[in-house]
């Protein structure tokens, strides 16, 4: 399920058009209940330079998408998409061509629908209109309160027929998270086709309203995000030099389904971090023995005080970093394997960093131990491996390294002395954030201010950053997380894979593909959500009578494919393919069973039948297979 649709709870037409008598202007008039929506504005009509408006108005229900989000029913922000939907309504009137079409976010009011229905001779009066928001509130300026800038979408219209479709994620997105009020949207003509300057007039663009009996033509926000699953598990492949390298990566996910539902591994950081827990993946030939070397992603923890990133490296290259994907309880593992096994297992851990920290500091001196002892017996959660810098030799430096597990109290203190026999006593200040400065000193002792440090790994920042700035004469000071101090909990180990090479061809191969929906029922409920099987083989699959009587037919994964939606009745596409889109909303996922999608059929009108078309995609090509599948959808 990729797609939720959201119709308009409220929208209206407001004009200062005149009447019929090219006096009197309906600015007052009321059309809130009409099943059309109009824009235009009319130059020259009543006199010369006169000028005629007519905008719109629609809200929609920020509290479904909200709702929607808290249950999971659609991504987090970031992964989805939001479209506005208007759809053209043809009517016999002029249609005007070349022109844009602007989308504003209402301000400063809440406005009322209204009941009118007169979009001819505005007999209707009442609020919204052009003047008031709602009875006895008139706008701020007349036509509505809008931003002009922020936040504008532009849309433009080449022969005046074509619907209005525009992505405003980020209003809907503001709207959600209370940035900006939700009085909704409006949309006019833009700039010069609306104030007259080109001295022409723009009549009529009109849209389906809300209240019409077209089903798929009501103004909506349409929610797209790409949930596909491209799961390689009976199709992981060896590295070969043959391939780009994109080609050569597997994808391999862990469904974490707790009592028929998907449950997120509890603990796990949804990002990397200092502190928490990860997952990580490895993979064994058989159980028991040792991880073989695969290629992927590492842990790159970033932190909060610095620019960079600490590339964390895993104890053994053999783990590889996996990450949730958008949908809930479903991790994923990018690899790459060019080794010789031809049957591995993947086993998933979660590590967890403590958020330890090693610092090892290097004296200028080589082949000296510093001549002094060093104690950190005072200072909570700072220790060192040994009472003093280890020698090293004519070409190496003495070097000490010190621990970081915890966050010093207010005037806890140590001392250290280099080579060259200088001692400096440091302290740490937990109402200071001065951590490098010679200067900053309290009764000549070095200051180290960890006021806002929030976890160990920026004490240990500042610490070795502040040993060096004394003055002492320390060649090197370096710094990052202790991985020796993280905590591996295996958690699930998947079942065997098969490796295989993927040959080239000596020929030009010309695939086709035989394709079933294999759970296909003859109707639908109006608020199910189904689940579609899709099984896909090689059409030149030739069984013989020994692969018949032992085996399944095999299953041939499309790896790029689309799903397409449609009214049988009068081809009317709900849901077209989404090549050309990002996201791609349409797109099949696959596992080892075969290619899937969920719909929600809630937003397909009841009482009719649908069809179901399939496109997969052939290298650059497209190619759109011949089978049809239908279903009805009941109410």
């Amino acid at each position: 399920m990729s797609i939720k649709r959201y119709i308009a709870n409220k929208d209206n037409t407001i004009t200062n058009a005149f009447k019929d008598n090219l006096i009197t202007r309906a600015s007052g008039s009321n059309m809130g209940a009409s099943d059309i929506l109009e824009v235009f504005s009319i130059y020259g009509q009543a006199f010369t330079s006169s000028l005629e408006k007519a905008r719109v108005l629609v809200q929609f229900p920020t509290s479904e998408i909200s709702a929607d989000r808290t249950n999971s029913n659609i991504p987090a922000s970031g992964s989805v998409n939001f479209v506005l939907k208007m759809s053209n309504a043809e009517h016999s009137s002029t249609t005007p061509e070349n022109f844009t079409l602007s989308v504003h976010v209402v301000t400063s009011a809440s406005w009322d629908e209204g009941y009118g229905i007169d979009m001819e001779t505005y007999k209707n009066t009442g609020a919204s209109n052009w003047i008031s928001s709602s009875t006895g509130n008139a706008w701020n300026t007349e036509g509505a309160d809008y931003l002009t800038s922020s936040y504008a979408k532009h849309v433009s219209f080449d022969r005046g027929t074509e619907n209005l479709e525009v992505d405003i994620s980020d209003i809907v997105e503001d709207w959600l998270d209370s940035s900006i009020p939700n009085y909704g949207l409006l949309v006019k003509l833009s700039g010069s086709a609306e104030d007259g300057s080109l001295e022409k007039s723009f009549y009529t663009k009109k849209f389906f309203a809300r209240s019409s009996h077209h089903f798929f033509k009501r103004p909506s926000i349409e929610a797209r995000w790409d949930e596909s699953i491209q799961d390689d598990r009976g199709s992981v492949i060896k590295s070969s030099s043959l391939a780009p390298a994109a080609e050569n990566v597997n994808n391999i996910y862990l469904y974490n389904k707790i009592r028929g539902n998907f449950r997120d591994i509890p603990g796990l950081k949804e990002a990397p971090h200092i502190t928490g827990s990860h997952l990580l993946v490895q993979f064994v030939p058989s159980l028991g023995t040792a991880a073989v070397t695969a290629s992927g992603p590492t842990l790159n923890v970033p932190t909060t005080m610095l620019s960079n990133q600490l590339t964390y490296v895993s104890a053994s290259s053999a783990y590889i970093a996996a990450r949730k994907s958008s949908e809930t309880g479903i991790y994923k593992v990018q690899f790459a394997y060019s080794g010789s096994q031809t049957t591995l297992y993947d086993i998933w851990t979660k590590r967890e960093i403590t958020g330890d920290s090693l610092i090892v500091l290097s004296q200028e001196g080589k082949g000296t131990s510093g001549n002094t002892s060093v104690d950190f017996s005072g200072v909570t959660g700072v220790t060192s491996d040994t009472s003093a810098f280890v020698s090293g030799s004519a070409t190496v430096y003495a070097t000490l390294n010190i621990r970081v597990t915890g966050t010093p109290s207010q005037n806890e203190q140590f001392t250290l002395q280099d080579h060259a026999g200088t001692s400096k006593t440091f302290i740490f200040k937990t109402d200071n954030s001065t951590f490098n400065d010679a200067s900053n000193l309290d009764s000549g002792k070095f200051i180290i201010g960890i006021q806002g440090a929030g976890h160990t790994h920026e004490v240990a920042r500042r610490l070795s950053l502040a040993v060096p700035a004394s003055g002492l004469e320390i060649e090197k000071s370096s710094f990052n997380l202790d991985h020796n101090t993280d905590v591996y909990t295996q958690l699930y180990t998947g079942s065997s894979f098969s490796v295989s090479s993927d040959l080239s061809d000596s020929h030009y191969p010309t695939p086709e593909y035989v394709v079933n929906i294999t759970n296909l029922k003859p109707s639908y409920h109006k608020e199910e959500v189904a689940n579609f099987r899709v099984y896909t083989r090689s059409k030149d699959w030739q069984p013989t009578i020994y692969t018949v009587a032992k085996n399944a037919a095999p299953v041939n994964n499309i790896r790029e494919g689309y799903y397409k939606i449609k009214r049988q009745a009068d081809n009317y596409v709900v849901i077209p393919y989404s090549t050309g889109s990002t996201p791609s909303f349409s797109k099949l996922s696959y596992d080892v069973s075969g290619s899937y999608f969920d719909l929600d059929m809630s937003i397909l009108e009841p009482n009719y039948l649908y069809e179901i078309s399939f496109l997969r995609k052939d290298d650059n090509q497209y190619v759109e297979q011949k089978e049809k599948f239908k279903f009805r959808v009941d109410p």
